[in-house]
């Protein structure tokens, strides 16, 4: 089964010349099947996701671990970290007691606009810049960046 997905802008009503022939030839392709077609707005590019997970999460995560290891207390993976980003730094992680326990619920950061992000990563880099971590700035080259 033929599967297509394409990333384009949209000027005048119109995708670029590139996605168009691709969209074409694979149309081409699949003569006389049904097919699906779902356009929808991209949200975060890969860039961005690299960023959050490749320096956000790492830097607060060397911070945290130097810390929980100090302590001698056991250190803390990447998702571990994520969702305390989430909570301390955003406050979208919320604990719901159900009849079969607790749960901790984390907000998504996957639905937001690319403005949201930022905004998002802005409000991180600030909670933790006051407690000491500093994380850079997309395409921001720090030598030692925990404080």
């Amino acid at each position: 089964m033929a599967s297509l997905s394409i990333f384009s802008s949209v000027y005048n009503g119109r995708l670029s010349n590139m996605a168009r022939d691709t969209i074409r030839q694979t149309l081409q392709s699949m003569e006389g099947r049904e097919v699906e077609v779902v356009i929808k707005e991209k949200r975060r590019s890969l860039s961005q996701n690299r960023y959050r997970f490749g320096v956000v999460v790492n830097t607060v995560m060397r911070g945290l671990n130097e810390y929980l290891k100090r302590e001698g207390l056991p250190i803390a993976s990447p998702e571990d970290v994520d969702i305390f980003i989430k909570d301390k730094a955003l406050g979208v992680v919320h604990k719901v007691n159900t009849p079969l326990g607790e749960i901790t619920i984390a907000g998504k950061l996957k639905d937001k606009t690319t403005q949201e992000f930022e905004e998002s990563m802005a409000c991180i880099r600030a909670y933790f810049a006051e407690k000491g971590i500093m994380i850079p700035l997309p395409n921001e080259i720090v030598e030692n960046n925990v404080k």
